[in-house]
């Protein structure tokens, strides 16, 4: 949880340019007026009041000249005022995100990038410690790391990652092959509790993730072959309580899953073609080895 709250602060590059003298304070407080400070940057900006659009932003995620560094086309955000000494906002929005990293880290050619990136009203909690990381990211050699915060506090409308790719060629001593991973949308929304003994949210999503890997060829065993693996959807709606003892969910869905591939090994040769078009199950309120009670359960 630790590294989600740090990367959702790297996203948070805020300006003053036209902004309201409590934005303005807001992103003192941060360390981001006056375009930005120390592994923070951004080209341009544009906005008024508690709205505004970053162009060009450049993050680098460390102390060393070598660490590794997200470049986001454009960030946009709504709401951004003071909580006490705090500054906090209520929607935040980026685009194009592209990691980059040292050389050799990656395999050469292989490519990275997030299209979107979204967190809608996440409560005050929420947001500061987003802000407290920020600080400690504009100037880690200076400012003290911020304490891991309390994440079952948090709520938010939604949190969504949409449009993620990873695409390049694997070659090393023991596996050689090209790899293409997709995933369209994974997201949560409407959280409002996320105390594990008891967490509650409207929907969580996972949808268009798929994997294709071609001419993969790995040394033991002397295998080749490619393969692919599509997800269309997974969902759950409407959960209310999820314990051994007490579960309420709305419906549970997955649906679009196949698995394709064909191969060779000094085994021999084969293929494989399997899927599932939707697995389903409603109103959910126990399942347990002392008994069941949902609404309906469907498979084919």
């Amino acid at each position: 949880m630790k590294f989600w709250v740090a990367f959702a602060g790297a996203f948070l590059m805020l300006s003053a340019c036209g902004s309201s003298k409590e934005a303005k304070e807001a992103l003192t407080a941060m360390n981001l007026a006056d375009g930005g400070h120390g592994n923070i940057r951004y080209d341009s900006q544009s906005g008024s009041g508690a709205k505004m659009t970053f162009r060009g932003v450049k993050i680098r995620l460390g102390e060393d000249d070598n660490a590794p560094r997200l470049n986001i086309e454009t960030m946009a955000f709504d709401g951004l005022k003071m909580s006490g000494k705090d500054a906090v906002f209520s929607d935040l929005t980026l685009t194009g995100i592209t990691p980059e990293f040292p050389k050799d880290t990656l395999p050469p050619g292989m490519a990275i990038r997030l299209d979107k990136v979204t967190l809608k009203k996440p409560n005050d909690a929420m947001a500061k410690a987003v802000s407290a990381q920020l600080v400690y990211l504009s100037d880690p050699k200076n400012k003290p790391e911020p304490a891991e915060p309390d994440a079952q506090t948090f709520t938010f409308g939604q949190l969504m990652m949409g449009g993620l790719s990873v695409k390049g060629a694997i070659d090393d001593a023991g596996a050689k092959g090209n790899l293409d991973f997709r995933l369209n949308e994974v997201s949560m929304s409407d959280a409002t509790n996320l105390h594990l003994e008891d967490v509650q949210f409207g929907k969580f999503l996972l949808s268009g993730l798929s994997l294709k890997a071609d001419d993969v060829k790995v040394v033991d065993g002397n295998v080749a072959g490619k393969g692919q693996f599509a997800l269309g959807e997974f969902s759950i709606t409407g959960l209310k309580h999820l314990t051994e003892k007490n579960q309420e969910v709305g419906k549970v869905l997955l649906s679009g899953l196949s698995l394709k591939g064909e191969g060779t090994s000094d085994e021999g040769s084969g293929t494989f073609d399997a899927g599932l078009r939707e697995v389903s199950l409603t109103d959910l309120k126990h399942l347990g080895a002392d008994g069941q009670e949902f609404g309906q359960f469907l498979i084919s």
